[in-house]
């Protein structure tokens, strides 16, 4: 499980391409509610403001009828389970000011170029698929997985294609030509016969602020089937495996040079 979290925790970094030079003394700064606001003075540090949550084991149907968040974020990102899988949801927000220009590093050719995915993920065994598709193979006791990569689209666009409500996310603004990445994780592996995640996926908004910075906006939800067991560290092992995998990207991040 530390593995299968750390995979997506590098998965919820790699819309971004580096931070500036001031994010190796920054900070991630935990926020209690998941609708925190985004004041850019705040950020412009390097600091990552997030909120974590993990919700409690159950069908993904009976978590909706009795889980505000949950039901809020399912709605907003469009990411519905039907299964009668007794299944964990971690959710999670980081947002975070990057100090480049938003034109040259929020393209196309940079956050699908198969290198910058390998070297942020640390997967150098990472496949390309297809334009979209990747594919990271198992290693031990970190599952393997596919995910796709829907890059650079509209609001109008993802909400069309996914269902997604983002109007139910706290967004800075969903005025403007602001553009969304779309990425989905699923087909995790099993480790030792046991099950890991189950899907996962993330939608990003960028916000231009300057010609030489931008503002990054990620949402994650995750349905995991297990936790570590309390001998392990339980959920507060999680967490913390959790937070160290996004800090670890960052520093990879931010050595990037495209």
């Amino acid at each position: 499980m530390k593995n299968t979290l750390a995979s997506i925790a590098a998965l919820a970094l790699t819309s971004i391409v580096g931070f500036s030079s001031n994010s190796l003394q920054a900070e991630m700064v935990e926020k209690n509610a998941f609708n925190f606001p985004t004041p850019v003075a705040e950020l412009s540090s390097g600091n990552i403001s997030y909120h974590y949550y993990l919700s409690e084991k159950d069908r993904p149907s009976e978590l909706q009828k009795k889980d505000a968040l949950y039901a809020q974020v399912v709605d907003a990102l469009g990411m519905k389970d039907d299964s009668g899988d007794k299944l964990y949801a971690l959710i999670v927000r980081n947002v975070y000011v990057i100090s480049r220009s938003m034109d040259r590093y929020v393209r196309s050719e940079v956050l699908n170029d198969l290198n910058y995915l390998r070297f942020v993920i640390d997967a150098t065994d990472m496949r390309r698929l297809s334009s979209t598709e990747f594919e990271v193979p198992r290693r031990g006791n970190s599952p393997g997985f596919k995910m796709n990569r829907d890059l650079l689209v509209s609001a109008n666009q993802v909400e069309r294609n996914l269902g997604a409500k983002l109007s139910k996310l706290p967004l800075k603004s969903l005025e403007g030509d602001i553009p969304f990445t779309v990425q989905d994780s699923y087909e995790f592996s099993k480790v030792l016969g046991q099950n890991t995640s189950k899907q996962a996926r993330m939608i990003t908004a960028y916000y231009p602020i300057s010609d030489s910075s931008f503002l990054v906006d990620s949402y994650i939800l995750s349905h995991l089937y297990n936790v570590p067991p309390g001998f392990m560290g339980g959920t507060k092992r999680l967490k913390e495996d959790f937070l160290k995998a996004v800090e670890g990207s960052i520093q990879r991040g931010q050595s990037f040079k495209p």
